[in-house]
C-alpha cells in the first residue's frame, strides 16, 4: 500500500481468495478484471460514495498467478478514499481521464495544488503523500488504462475473465487483440456465493437492522394507515440505523397479493398485510418477510400460515451443503403440504443466495435460477402465498448455510403478527 493510506488486516479482507483461485481454474482463467462497483468492492475492497454511482471509476484485477501482484485502479478524484477505506492491494494505481489526451497512455504523476505560503493540514499531508507514493496514468479512455495496466501486469496474451463486456470487448478490439476475454458476470456471483466469515459479519449485522426497521413499520400499521406511512416509517428507520432502505413491498388486502404498488390504500380491520424488506449494510443485502392481520386471523389463514412455517423450518433442519436448491425447495413445499395445506403450488418456495445482490448466485438464465447449496452460502427462501381472492401472506429468514447444520442472521420469529383493532 502507498504511503498515507491506512492498513487492512486480514480478517477484515472480503475477498475469498481460495475460492476465487479455485473457480479461475474450472474456468481457465489467468485473472479477473472487474468494472462494476459490487465486484471492485468485493476483490478489494475498495469503495467510495462515486464508485457505485458513475461509471467506470475504478478497476481491480486479480490475477491467478500468486507472484503477479493484484492491482487495483482508482481514480485519483478517489485516491484519498484510501485513507479510510484502504484496500488489501499491493499494488494501487491512480489515473485521471482527458477526453482531448493522446491515446497511448502516459504514466505522468499527480500532485494537487497547495496554496502558496500554506501548511498543510493533517488528511491533506496524507492525502499529499499518497498522491506522491501511488503510480499515476492520464489516459484518454477507460479503456485505454485498463489495457495499459494489463500490460504492466505482462497479461496481455492470456485468458482473462471480465464483468463488463463492454470493458473486454473493447480491449480486444483496439488495444489488446491477443487477450482472450471471457464473460465473468456469473462466475463473480459463483465467487461471490461462498462467503467469507468478514462478509458474513457484515450481513448479520444488515440482517438485525432490517428486521428491526420492518418490526418499526409493523408496530407502526393500524386501521386508517396506508402503504406510504408504513415505508417512510421503514425508511426512517432503516436510515436510524445506519442503513440503506431499498424497498418495503407489498401491501395491505387485495393490494397484498396484486403487485400494483399502489400506496394510498387505507388499511381497514381484517386486511391482512404483507411485508417484504430489503435493505443494506455496507453494499451488503438483507431481506426479510412477514405477515400481520388487523384483528384475528380466520382459522382457515391460521391453519394455512402454520403450514407454512411448518414447511419452512423442515427445510432449515434438512438444508445442508451440497444440496441443490430446487431440492430444498420441494422439502419446503412438501412438509407444507403435509403440514395441512394441501394445495400448497409446487415450488412455490423459493430460495436465494443473498450478499451484494439480492440474488447472489449465477443467473445466466433469470433471477430464480437453480443453484448449488454450499458451506458458509447465506440463504433465503422467500415463501409468499399469492391466490387472488384472499390476502396474501408471507415468511422470509435469512440463514448461514454451515458444515453440519445452519445459523440465523434474522431472529427466526415466523409467527403472525395479530395487531389489535
Amino acid at each position: 500500500m502507498p504511503d498515507g493510506a491506512a492498513s487492512l488486516t486480514d480478517d477484515l479482507v472480503l475477498c475469498n481468495r481460495e475460492r476465487a483461485a479455485a473457480v479461475m481454474d474450472k474456468y481457465g482463467l489467468d485473472g479477473l478484471v472487474a468494472a462494476e462497483a459490487r465486484n471492485v468492492y468485493y476483490l478489494s475492497n475498495f469503495t467510495s460514495n462515486i464508485m457505485w454511482n458513475w461509471t467506470w471509476t475504478s478497476f481491480a484485477i486479480l490475477p491467478r498467478d500468486p507472484k503477479t501482484p493484484p492491482t487495483l485502479l482508482c481514480s485519483n478524484l478517489d485516491l484519498p478514499v484510501l485513507i479510510a477505506n484502504p484496500t488489501w492491494m499491493p499494488n494501487v494505481v491512480g489515473f485521471a481521464l482527458f477526453m482531448g489526451g493522446t491515446d497511448e497512455p502516459q504514466k505522468r504523476p499527480f500532485k494537487p495544488t497547495q496554496a502558496p505560503g500554506s501548511t498543510l493540514r493533517p488528511y491533506e499531508r496524507k492525502a499529499m503523500a499518497l498522491y506522491e507514493a501511488t503510480p499515476a496514468i492520464v489516459a484518454k479512455t477507460s479503456e485505454s488504462l485498463v489495457a495499459a495496466a494489463l500490460k504492466d501486469l505482462r497479461l496481455e496474451t492470456k485468458t482473462l475473465g471480465f464483468d463488463d463486456v463492454r470493458l473486454s470487448g473493447r480491449i480486444v478490439a483496439h488495444h489488446l487483440p491477443r487477450i482472450s476475454a471471457v464473460d465473468a458476470r456469473d462466475i463473480m456471483r459463483e465467487i461471490r456465493m461462498v462467503k467469507t466469515e468478514p462478509e458474513i459479519k457484515l450481513l448479520r449485522h444488515a440482517a438485525r437492522i432490517n428486521e428491526q426497521a420492518q418490526m418499526a413499520a409493523i408496530r407502526a400499521t393500524k386501521v386508517g394507515a396506508t402503504w406510504d406511512d408504513l415505508l417512510k416509517v421503514y425508511q426512517i428507520e432503516m436510515i436510524k440505523l445506519g442503513g440503506k432502505p431499498v424497498y418495503m413491498i407489498r401491501g395491505a388486502g387485495e393490494l397484498s397479493g396484486v403487485r400494483v404498488q399502489i400506496t394510498d390504500y387505507p388499511i381497514k380491520a381484517g386486511d391482512f398485510v404483507f411485508y417484504d424488506s430489503l435493505g443494506e449494510y455496507r453494499h451488503y443485502k438483507a431481506d426479510i418477510g412477514r405477515t400481520a392481520v388487523l384483528g384475528t386471523a380466520p382459522p382457515e389463514y391460521r391453519r394455512t400460515y402454520e403450514a407454512m412455517r411448518a414447511g419452512w423450518e423442515e427445510g432449515c433442519r434438512r438444508v445442508r451443503p451440497g444440496m441443490m436448491s430446487t431440492e430444498l425447495a420441494d422439502i419446503i413445499t412438501e412438509a407444507c403440504q403435509k403440514a395441512g395445506y394441501p394445495d400448497y403450488m409446487s415450488r412455490a418456495a423459493g430460495p436465494h443466495s443473498l450478499g451484494l445482490e439480492h440474488f447472489d448466485h449465477p443467473q445466466f438464465d433469470g433471477f430464480y435460477q437453480p443453484f448449488r447449496i454450499e458451506e458458509n452460502c447465506v440463504l433465503n427462501v422467500d415463501m409468499p402465498l399469492l391466490i387472488y381472492g384472499r390476502d396474501a401472506m408471507h415468511l422470509e429468514d435469512t440463514v448461514v448455510v454451515r458444515k453440519d447444520g445452519i445459523e440465523f442472521l434474522t431472529s427466526n420469529q415466523t409467527g403472525m403478527v395479530e395487531i389489535p383493532v
